[in-house]
């Protein structure tokens, strides 16, 4: 029994000429006309079709591009061939390999004479942006056979190359998918690869109706250039037919690209060098550096990249005859310095046993991921670890690296020092090292001591004299520095409950800088005015009488100044009422009293 399969409709992309040299040829098929569909939305291919009599439609063939896209196929009424009416078929599906793909419609649609279809075919990117099918390789067509008889063709489902791009000189795969008569029919195909080679047996795994997803052995085009691979398949139970179908394969130029160095700090200088095969020379060589810099048609060219970021490198070549290769993308990182940071949680670095630390590490520009290693100054190590925790159990003083190296081998390397103390630990917290007091200095110290264990008291010195002492935390002490001027040490002793002393480690440095009153005082007349002498008085210092300041102070030189007010002045000093006269200088430094009796 034969039966006659029709390829039904025409992609609006494709010419009559163009459809008929790659559909199917099936014992029985008859050449039906064609009219190109209504125009259709940018990424589908549609073909229309008018049944000549009553027919059944039960299958639908399509041409997919060059990437995997997922598909969907869908039928519609075409009543009015204006626009798509009822929807009578839908199926998706993933094509993974670039060819020719054929479904059935299940269950079959029923046509009168006359009765206008509209298949549509849509292909989706895996990003799920449209792709736009390329133009004349794809078409989509719908199979149909007369009403009342049932098909016994071979059907070839898939065709497709399995690894695209093809490269000239590397070795490639088809896939096939096709079906007999009935389940269970044996099978053969044979594949012409167009380039002349010897056609290819059966593949012994490929002879079993249905044959689903069947992959060839490889293939491999010498040259570059467009051939039209042929699958015939036999169904070898019933003889009743031979289906073909033809392929258009382009093959690539193999091309090379490489680089000198891939990443570097800027200014990054990198020569390229390119190479191309399997065409026919002489090559065209075209590199795209990535930075919007003009394009070079050296075949080893050497480009700088000033500015720090990555860069996609193509070359693109093309032969004597047109055909064209691409390289695989080189990535150039130009980059900035490798920045790296050292911290540790809460900024400890100092402590009693058992003292536990948390170091982080940041790092920054060079090229990520980084490596981390660590060497915590106490013979222990660990490796990319960003933020590790490390104890020490010991007192003694440790010095903490960690080296960090980026992608491209730079390095960059930091410390820290950590200091275990012996308990109690004290340290001075105020004044600060180095800075300058006047009147009045408050000390204040930090003591550390176990879980437990309480501070009884702490004493301060200054030059080695005792100040006094305090007994309870912040442990403050109020040093009354009136008159004093030099460079002062500041030291202190913690005692715990344990009986334990310990002092500070270090001594404050502190400088102290006060004005001096040495006793001497001058009365003035007409206008009424004292002259008080002394040293270190300062501009817009201010005498006082019993702690009031004087109407006006005029400063002669560091070491005198005159009291002025006339009779408001006189009435602080009466006479042989003894008074206390001080000087306070702007920066807050003030002299120690000194007695005047104005006779």
């Amino acid at each position: 029994m034969s039966a006659t399969h029709k390829r039904a409709g025409v992609s609006w992309a494709l010419d009559r000429k163009r459809l008929l040299g790659l559909m199917c040829v099936v014992i029985g098929v008859a050449a039906l006309s064609l009219s190109p569909a209504a125009a259709a939305p940018a990424g589908d291919v549609t073909s229309r079709y008018v049944a000549p009599d009553l027919e059944r439609v039960v299958g639908v063939e399509f041409q997919t591009p060059e990437q995997p896209v997922r598909y969907t196929v869908r039928i519609y009424a075409d009543e009015n061939q204006d626009q798509p009416g009822a929807l009578l078929f839908e199926r998706s599906g993933d094509a993974r390999e670039s060819g020719y793909y054929a479904l059935p419609v299940d269950p079959s649609l029923p046509l009168v004479k006359d009765q206008s279809l509209l298949a549509v075919v849509s292909f989706l990117n895996p990003d799920g942006s449209i792709e736009v099918a390329p133009g004349t390789s794809s078409y989509v067509n719908l199979v149909s056979v007369p009403e009342g008889t049932v098909p016994e063709a071979t059907t070839i489902q898939k065709f497709a190359v399995t690894t695209p791009p093809v490269i000239a000189g590397t070795p490639m795969t088809f896939t096939v998918s096709a079906a007999g008569t009935a389940k269970g029919d044996a099978l053969t195909y044979v594949i012409d690869y167009g380039d002349g080679t010897a056609l290819v047996a059966p593949a012994p795994l490929c002879t079993t109706s249905p044959v689903v997803d069947c992959v060839t052995a490889a293939h491999t085009y010498a040259k570059a250039g467009t051939f039209v691979a042929k699958l015939t398949v036999t169904d070898t139970v019933d003889q009743t037919t031979v289906t073909s179908l033809p392929l258009n394969v382009v093959v690539q130029i193999p091309v090379t690209a490489e680089a000198s160095s891939t990443c570097g700090l800027v200014p990054l200088n990198v020569c390229f060098t390119g190479g191309a095969s399997n065409g026919t020379p002489p090559y065209t060589y075209t590199w795209t550096f990535g930075d919007g810099s003009p394009v070079s048609h050296e075949q080893n060219p050497c480009h700088a990249y000033t500015t720090a970021k990555p860069y996609t490198v193509v070359l693109s070549v093309t032969d004597s005859v047109g055909a064209t290769g691409t390289s695989t993308p080189i990535t150039i990182n130009a980059l900035s310095p490798l920045t790296v940071n050292l911290t540790t949680a809460s900024n400890i670095t100092d402590g009693i046993p058992v003292l536990v630390v948390n170091f982080c590490v940041t790092a920054s520009n060079g090229l990520a991921p980084y490596t981390y290693a660590w060497d915590f100054g106490d013979g222990m190590t660990a490796t990319d670890v960003l933020c590790p925790q490390h104890a020490y159990p010991t007192v003694g003083t440790y010095t903490v690296t960690v080296t960090v190296t980026d992608s491209c081998e730079e390095t960059v390397t930091k410390t820290l020092t950590i200091t275990v103390h012996t308990a109690p630990w004290i340290r001075i917290t105020s004044p600060a090292n180095g800075s300058v007091q006047h009147a009045e200095v408050t000390l204040n110290s930090t003591v550390v001591v176990e879980t437990g264990v309480r501070v009884t008291r702490v004493e301060y010195y200054a030059n080695g004299v005792l100040l006094g002492f305090a007994t309870t935390a912040p442990y403050t002490l109020t040093w009354d520095t009136r008159g004093l001027n030099g460079s002062y040490s500041l030291t202190a002793i913690a005692y715990d409950s344990l009986g334990r002393s310990n002092a500070t480690e270090t001594a404050v440095v502190i400088t102290i800088s006060n004005p001096t009153a040495d006793g001497r005082v001058a009365v003035l007349k007409a206008p009424f005015r004292l002259q008080v002498f002394g040293n270190f008085f300062q501009r817009g210092c201010t005498v006082y009488i019993n702690n009031i300041p004087a109407p006006q102070t005029v400063v002669k030189s560091s070491t005198m100044v005159v009291a002025k007010g006339g009779p408001a002045l006189k009435a602080l000093v009466p006479k042989g009422v003894p008074v206390i006269i001080t000087v306070r200088n702007p920066d807050g430094g003030i002299s120690l009293g000194s007695t005047f009796l104005r006779k």
